[in-house]
């Protein structure tokens, strides 16, 4: 909470700053900052670039910082990034101090944030040198800066050994790091922001409104600094003299029910624009902070400036604490954690994909050394009820404390009787082994567990105080423990049948082996416990069974030795005779063939007393009108149309309520089209787009993102691509406007290649059962569009989105595991075209370069690198116009 990603971006760059002190010349030099600034805009090509950031950079307090954020900009930003970041500095850089803070924020939080996650350099300065020195673009994402905590006080972070569980750890503190920035900025939106922006516009004092996002967050932000000491993302301007514009006692203006609308969990960090269904003008019950325009100053709430508020926060000033307990509302274990957990599981954010992995590699670590398991279980199931529906908060805020979030005196240890008896067990100190069952004595040595002493009160329900010198045996009737109480073991209860006829007389137990079988698995001579699997010491005492068993044999006549022999149950191979459990055709130790083979003997079955009449069961008849969605009997509910159904599709049924919720044009069921009507528009509309596309490059490039975004749409289910693929060329009207395409080297041809390109990898790869003149104009397209290309010579925006389409395609296949060994080669050949066409024209076209690249889609070129070559540096077209 006292730090936030820019304070650490910030350290970032003075340490960088020290360890090259040039760099720091370089940032701080005005006349070399105006070279870079003059690189920026014309990349960008926007007409305000220079004078907008220069101005930021001539006005703020720290221009080595806007000067470093500037020349990361400059080597990893794209031009419409840099667009983007003059757009929004412009509109504040001539304002007031407040906007020119928030302009400087969001441009050194830019170039940081391209320090940590960027991609290839865009282009080399002159201080790459210098960079390389300052060592800022190395290892950014270490642990030791995190926000959240650092290795010495992460309490796993000590028993992450191997570089795989120290790089989970310090990747999942990135992750939780990321989280915790949105947490803490919404927590400001709903408790303070929000409501403000709200009450000021009922009170109809626009002008408050509209600053509040400008003045008055500097005084809602210090109040937060001051009596947390918290910092949030958006850094305040406490030297701000108008911050009673947008900053007035408002809550005691709002009624508690505003206060039910704001902190709901389902409008977390939202605007109040989104909640004007919930929010009634009634909750407003004073208005006098906002038609009074001094308001903030007149009631001593803000005073001369932000400094002020926060010199008083952190006085405890009484007229604030209302405000601090709403903020602080959203930290509670029961919110922060829930929601913590939720959205991190989930992985829906791009900056938040990997914490489930992570987790696979440290929550058997935690379970290990925070919980005593022996093994891990379930990472869902250990953290929710058995349904998945309710999370345990002690768990989940105990594994965070575990990774360094929640404070260690919010949290207590997990007990053993909250865990299943199955996964807590302790090692055995002498040999290491985790005994299973858990007992107080090792199976395999024999030496005493003295943990599970501790627990055995868990385990079997004994009293710590009770006697520990285990049972004697009686010769004639064994004694064996009595059952543990079942309201003190957590053991699983065996199931049960429920329905039992009251009159039939009890059948007597059925042995679980025969005979031979119950000699091997014979209960402890010493302290009568039945032993589960044949182990080396009995778990209840530690006696060596082995002995125990030889003992028993000498006393065996030779037949009985031969009957086991001949029911699989010892091993038949002289020196080996080791116990089979279960028994088997092959020993398990030496892998002889055992003599006979084990046929498993009926049970016998104890007749009833009297004959009982047959059980009816009545069966539940569903009502037709059962939706089996949501469960509920609607008036609404039908059947699902499918386009090609297969098999018994009776069941296959919604609801309205349930369709209009369901935005996909399959059936849930069998995941088969739907809406057959709907695809039969679109194809048709999209052939008579291709009809009428005509020579305009832009429209033809606009198909084949058209029939992209339907790929995407369908990559679960690729045969519904198929058939409407095979549909479109098999239209009459399409298929003459293909030929005469083709007859009159029309350039639409050329323009939306990668639809070319798509249909002639499905028909080559067999997947299109068209006919082959179909093939052959397909061929006979692929061909004319490369020529076309060739022949229009070295165009860098033609070249680029040749490429790109092709890209294009191959991903929207590649999505859905549907690209095929022929479209592979096709985009690897249109590469190599264009690189040929560089090389012939790069000598009369000094933007060639740049003009391809401005083209091509950089994401999807880098999938296709690493998926085809392996990485960027082995793509010939990256080296050939990104190095």
């Amino acid at each position: 909470m006292e730090s936030t990603r820019l304070v650490r971006y910030l350290k970032q760059f003075e340490d960088g700053f020290k360890r090259a002190p040039r760099l720091l010349q370089a940032c701080s030099d005005q006349s070399i900052v105006n070279t870079i600034v003059g690189q920026l805009a014309s990349r960008s090509k926007h007409p305000n670039a220079t004078s907008a950031l220069s101005t930021l950079y001539g006005r703020n307090g720290h221009p080595k910082f806007v000067g470093l954020a500037y020349l990361l900009l400059l080597k990893f930003e794209s031009a419409d990034g840099i667009y983007s970041i003059v757009e929004r500095v412009q509109d504040r850089i001539h304002r007031c101090s407040s906007a020119q803070k928030q302009a400087y924020t969001l441009t050194v939080t830019q170039g940081a944030h391209l320090m940590v996650c960027r991609g290839q350099p865009l282009q080399s300065t002159l201080w790459d040198e210098e960079l390389a020195r300052s060592q800022i673009l190395e290892s950014n994402s270490s642990i030791q800066d995190s926000t959240v905590g650092s290795p010495n006080i992460i309490p796993g972070m000590r028993y992450c050994v191997t570089a795989e569980e120290r790089q989970a750890m310090m990747r999942i503190q990135e992750i939780i790091e990321d989280y915790l920035e949105t947490h803490k900025e919404n927590a400001f939106m709903s408790a303070f922001h929000e409501p403000a922006r709200w009450y000021y516009d009922v009170s109809g004092n626009h002008h408050h409104r509209d600053h509040v996002d400008v003045h008055g967050l500097n005084g809602w932000l210090c109040l937060i600094r001051g009596w947390f000491g918290a910092q949030i993302p958006i850094i305040p301007e406490s030297s701000d003299g108008d911050v009673f514009k947008g900053c007035s006692d408002v809550w005691a203006g709002m009624s508690s029910a505003a206060w039910d609308v704001f902190k709901a969990d389902k409008n977390f960090g939202k605007s109040y624009k989104g909640l004007t269904k919930q929010l009634k003008s009634q909750m407003v019950t004073n208005k006098k902070f906002g038609s009074n325009f001094n308001s903030g100053r007149d009631t001593g709430f803000t005073g001369p400036n932000a400094r002020h508020m926060e010199n008083e926060a952190k006085k405890k000033k009484k007229m604030y604490r209302p405000y601090c307990e709403k903020f602080a509302y959203f930290f509670r274990l029961q919110f922060l954690v829930k929601k913590l957990f939720e959205v991190l599981n989930a992985e829906e954010k791009a900056e938040h994909i990997g914490f489930r992995q992570c987790c696979n590699v440290l929550f058997p670590i935690f379970c290990e050394r925070e919980l005593k398991v022996r093994q891990a279980p379930d990472f869902l199931e250990f953290f929710y009820d058995e349904m998945l529906m309710n999370l345990d908060i002690h768990k989940a805020a105990r594994f965070f404390w575990w990774l360094g979030v929640i404070k260690k005196g919010y949290t207590t240890p997990i007990k053993a009787n909250e865990l299943d008896p199955q996964y807590h067990v302790h090692k055995c100190g002498k040999c290491g082994c985790l005994p299973s069952p858990p007992g107080k004595f090792c199976d395999q040595c024999g030496d005493k567990i003295a943990a599970n002493w501790d627990e055995e009160e868990a385990f079997f329900g004994e009293s710590k105080e009770a006697d520990s010198k285990p049972p004697a045996r009686n010769s004639k009737s064994p004694k064996r423990p009595q059952a543990p109480p079942p309201k003190k073991t957590k053991r699983r209860p065996s199931p049960r049948i429920a329905l039992e006829p009251l009159d039939k007389p009890p059948t007597p137990p059925t042995p679980p082996h025969s005979e031979e079988e119950q000699a091997v698995h014979a209960d402890c001579i010493k302290c009568g416990l039945a032993p589960v699997a044949p182990f080396k010491f009995c778990i209840g005492c530690g006696d060596n069974l082995s002995k125990q068993r030889e003992a028993e044999a000498e006393k065996k006549p030779a037949a009985a030795k031969k009957a086991a022999h001949t029911a699989g149950t010892i091993c038949v191979v002289e020196g080996c005779g080791c116990d089979l459990f279960p028994p088997a055709n092959f020993c398990h130790q030496c892998g002889a063939k055992q003599p006979m083979k084990v046929k498993s003997k009926p049970r016998p079955v104890t007749p009833p007393a009297t004959p009982l009449p047959p059980v009816v069961v009545e069966e539940e008849v569903e009502d037709p009108m059962t939706c089996p969605i949501c469960m509920e009997v609607k008036s609404s509910t039908m059947q699902i149309p499918h386009w090609q159904a297969k098999g018994n599709i009776s069941g296959h049924k919604m609801c309205m309520d349930c369709a209009k919720q369901y935005n996909k044009n399959e059936c849930p069921f069998c995941h088969e089209v739907s809406i057959k009507e709907e695809l039969l528009t679109m194809i048709q509309d999209f052939i008579r787009a291709v009809s009428s596309s005509g020579g305009d490059p832009n429209r033809a490039a606009a198909l084949a993102e058209r029939w992209q975004w339907f790929e995407m749409e369908f990559s679960t289910n690729v045969s519904v691509v198929h058939r409407v693929c095979k549909l479109v060329l098999e239209d009459a009207q399409f298929e003459k406007h293909l030929r005469a395409g083709v007859r009159d080297r029309s350039s639409w041809i050329r323009d939306a290649n990668g639809l070319i390109f798509r249909w002639r990898s499905l028909s080559k790869d067999g997947k299109l059962d068209v006919s082959e003149e179909i093939k052959e104009v397909l061929e006979l397209a692929y061909k004319l569009s490369v020529s076309l290309l060739k022949g229009i010579g070295a165009n860098g925006h033609h070249m680029g989105a040749f490429y790109s389409q092709a890209l294009a395609v191959w991903l929207a296949a590649f999505q859905g595991q549907d690209d095929g060994p022929t479209l592979k080669r096709m985009v690897k050949h249109a590469g190599k075209i264009i690189i040929e066409m560089y090389q012939k024209g790069k000598s009369g076209n000094g933007n060639l370069k740049r003009e391809v690249r401005e083209r091509i889609v950089a994401e999807y070129s880098q999938i296709f690198s690493s998926t085809m070559f392996g990485g960027e540096d082995q793509d010939p077209v990256h080296k050939a116009f990104y190095c």
